[in-house]
């Protein structure tokens, strides 16, 4: 894994595919989760 610098758009469509993981990894699903709520609060917050 190598972390790298994306847009907010696109992180936010990334970690958007939370409940793809409900069924199969709730661990990821639950990390997912967090980051999306989170960037959609940091911009709600820029608007």
């Amino acid at each position: 894994m190598e972390p790298r610098w994306v847009p907010v758009d696109e992180a936010i469509g990334e970690f958007s595919r939370h409940a793809d993981y409900a069924a199969t990894d709730e661990m990821r699903r639950g990390l997912y989760l967090r980051e999306y709520t989170a960037l959609m609060e940091l911009t709600r917050n820029d608007i």
